[in-house]
């Protein structure tokens, strides 16, 4: 009887422990981190001014921005500081369009990015063929941690950041360019203005 006892006694202390070990243990964080771009994507869009065909503009900047929050068990809290945001890559889908440097592209630089951390994306116009350009800025992100688990809505998916637009020049219009008169100058940017436009919603 006194080992029943015993048994049952033991058994009871160690549901015990085992509750107790199970209440106290820690929600898993979540974290969210996001990225904004200035100038923003929508509905700006970066124009280049034209450029000779074979030769590279100078660089306009993106100036990209870390948002980070964080839950546990559905209440907000401060972002551990274990967490934090990387820029993966940046891409463009136009080889006439390229990433000519800045501090979201190489580490380490682009790694360790706490909230409100900003880096930043330099990009080139340099056509080969002339005409209208219409292309976009792609960022990936993911946030990585030294502990715990979470949930990460910075997917390490690419995501368009903003639209880019320019236009190639061969030698012989930009030289006959000056001749031009004034009404036929806006008539020429008007011109170029409306076939961006209409480049621009077919991509859409």
């Amino acid at each position: 009887m006194a080992i029943r006892s015993f048994t049952i006694a033991c058994a009871a202390l160690a549901l015990c422990l085992a509750a107790a070990a199970h209440a106290g243990a820690p929600l898993p964080i979540i974290v969210t981190s996001t990225l904004t771009g200035a100038p923003a994507g929508v509905p700006n869009t970066m124009v280049f001014p034209p450029t000779l065909v074979n030769t590279a503009s100078g660089a306009q900047t993106e100036t990209v921005t870390v948002h980070m929050s964080a839950t546990q068990g559905g209440n907000p809290i401060a972002v551990p500081p274990f967490y934090t945001t990387s820029v993966s890559s940046v891409t463009v889908d136009d080889p006439a369009f390229a990433v000519t440097g800045g501090t979201c592209t190489t580490p380490p630089t682009n790694q360790g990015l706490n909230d409100t951390n900003t880096c930043t994306v330099a990009l080139t116009f340099a056509p080969t063929t002339a005409g209208i350009h219409v292309a976009s800025l792609f960022v990936t992100c993911f946030v990585a941690q030294a502990v715990g688990v979470t949930s990460i809505v910075c997917d390490n998916v690419q995501h368009r950041f903003i639209g880019l637009q320019a236009s190639g020049v061969l030698a012989a219009v930009a030289a006959a360019v000056p001749a031009l008169g004034n009404v036929s100058l806006t008539a020429l940017a008007l011109l170029l203005f409306g076939v961006s436009v209409m480049a621009m919603r077919r991509r859409r």
